[in-house]
């Protein structure tokens, strides 16, 4: 209701339409008798946009190859911005976890290759990684890891290869101990010998359960 000078009362202007304690009449667009301006939810890149703009696609395929065993499968795209290269890639996941013994035993297997296709010039490149881990013990894991991938700018053919081992303790569920050594071998940077000792805490909520 609206109070006039002299004390006395009319009914709501139909331009006055409060709802969840907002008043319509307050927004300028209402007032004019045009609609609210809105933001568009998709524009036309302009041209030093899209020449930087780069796109991804990965595919997973999940398949069960037992009651203690199953498969992933992966592809991956990448279509490159200006001066980059496109990136094609495959990947293989396994892991096995027993039903009886599921606490105490587990394998996984995750392998990985991608390559650049010959563009512009540039040789193909390639690359790509294997990682195995098997638990020893309820809180006992041991890993171990070859990697290999040729320099994308180089034109060098002989790849940069890594190997490496790994221990892994888990005093409880929140927390992790690793211990890893790893060898590499490159002909631009030279071989090297390096070790890591990696220690993890896991602070407030339960964390997920590994799939």
């Amino acid at each position: 209701l609206r109070h006039r000078p002299n004390g006395t009362q009319s009914r709501p202007s139909r331009n006055c339409r409060t709802t969840a304690g907002r008043s319509d009449r307050a927004d300028p667009a209402h007032t004019r008798g045009s609609a609210p301006w809105k933001a568009p939810l998709l524009r036309r890149a302009a041209p030093e946009e899209a020449a930087q703009t780069s796109y991804l696609a990965h595919w997973k395929q999940f398949v069960d190859i037992s009651p203690a065993a199953n498969v992933e499968l992966g592809l991956t795209g990448g279509k490159k911005a200006a001066g980059d290269r496109d990136l094609l890639g495959a990947d293989l996941t396994l892991r096995w976890r027993p039903e009886r013994l599921g606490l105490y035993r587990s394998f996984w297997w995750q392998t990985e290759y991608f390559v650049l296709p010959r563009q512009e010039g540039m040789k193909p490149r390639w690359g790509g990684f294997t990682f195995a881990q098997y638990q020893l013990a309820r809180r006992w894991h041991l890993g171990a890891s070859y990697d290999a991938a040729q320099e994308a700018q180089s034109e060098e053919n002989e790849p940069d290869r890594a190997v490496s081992a790994r221990l892994t303790f888990f005093p409880s569920e929140f927390s992790r101990y690793r211990l890893e050594f790893r060898r590499k071998e490159s002909e631009l940077r030279g071989d090297a010998f390096e070790a890591f000792l990696q220690v993890a805490y896991s602070i407030g909520p339960h964390r997920p359960h590994a799939y």
